[in-house]
């Protein structure tokens, strides 16, 4: 009773999950889902930083935990029900540094309550001088959000709520060019002794400033196969699409595109260089005639591409006469 494995896979996780939202509903008689999304996160407990050899004595990040380990009987007494699950202070470029939620008292009593803060590792997502997002244990550095509270203590009559706002100035000694990740845990200590918890996260430098996909040859985006550029000025035949007999050793041309990270939308564009009479749509500064078959691709996890051309577009146009360029955009 009360020990945990770390497993593979959101099968293992979201199976029990769905248990203990059906359990913590049914108890409290409620099925608002954001609300029980908020008691079952808020009663958690985090556990410690383990990096695949030893326990730390700080609090694992929010990437990796979320807000620790449910507890379903926590949840399903809990007297206190906060407005939020988690906070997110973005990233540099869109930081907002003041957050406000609601604390409501569900028990037949006032009860007072203390706020306060616990850190937990600020992990970078690039060893220093790496291309590509670090595997697991990621490099961490010894610096954290700062937080402060508009009230420290704060007492709330039986059935009532009451607003608290915080504020955070981010991590100051670190590398933003390793794209470090800070969080932590807004704790609130009720008069009867229940704990609860908000993970909050951030970024202490610029998405935007990062690039999406990885440059070439190696390991990267460019024209050829895996490890095997294709020389400049390479010929490729082409036959029209729907030939038959298809052409015997047709070589096509093919790119290697790696997203460095996921994106909302994968596009593999491709343009003309020259007028065309093609009907053509804007996108990220480009005149697109068309995207490569397959494309445009949402909600793309981090991965790698090797994207073909066979002269047909993915809307069923035959490109074959028009000098094009093809553009990765994500």
């Amino acid at each position: 009773m009360g020990g945990y494995s770390v497993l593979s896979g959101t099968s293992m996780s979201t199976p029990l999950v769905a248990a203990i939202f059906a359990l913590v509903g049914q108890a409290r008689g409620i099925l608002d889902p954001v609300e029980l999304r908020n008691v079952i996160s808020s009663t958690s407990i985090p556990r410690p930083w383990f990096d695949g050899m030893h326990i730390h004595n700080l609090l694992a990040p929010v990437a990796q935990q979320g807000s620790g380990v449910i507890q379903a009987y926590d949840a399903a007494h809990a007297k206190k029900v906060l407005s939020t699950s988690q906070i997110s202070f973005k990233d540099s470029a869109n930081f907002v540094k003041d957050h406000t939620s609601n604390i409501k008292n569900t028990a037949d009593e006032d009860l007072s309550y203390i706020l306060g803060h616990t850190k937990r590792v600020t992990a970078y997502t690039f060893a220093a001088g790496a291309r590509s997002a670090s595997l697991f244990p990621n490099p961490i550095v010894d610096d954290w959000a700062e937080l402060s509270f508009s009230s420290s203590k704060i007492v709330i009559s039986a059935g009532s709520s009451a607003e608290i706002t915080l504020s955070a100035i981010p991590p100051q000694n670190i590398n933003v060019a390793q794209l470090p990740v800070y969080s932590g845990f807004i704790n609130t200590t009720a008069s009867n002794s229940e704990s609860h918890v908000i993970p909050y996260f951030g970024i202490a430098g610029s998405l935007q400033d990062v690039p999406v996909f990885l440059k070439g040859p190696e390991f990267g985006t460019y024209l050829g196969y895996f490890n095997n550029p294709t020389p400049p000025n390479t010929a490729f035949t082409i036959p029209k699409p729907g030939t038959t007999p298809p052409l015997e050793g047709a070589i096509f041309p093919s790119m290697i595109a790696s997203l460095l990270f996921g994106t909302r939308l994968a596009r593999a564009d491709v343009v003309a260089l020259t007028e065309t009479g093609l009907p053509t749509t804007a996108h990220f500064g480009i005149n697109s005639i068309g995207n490569l078959q397959g494309f445009p691709e949402p909600w793309v996890v981090r991965r790698n591409y090797r994207l073909g051309f066979t002269g047909l577009l993915a809307d069923g146009t035959i490109c074959l006469k028009e000098p094009t360029k093809w553009c990765s955009v994500a």
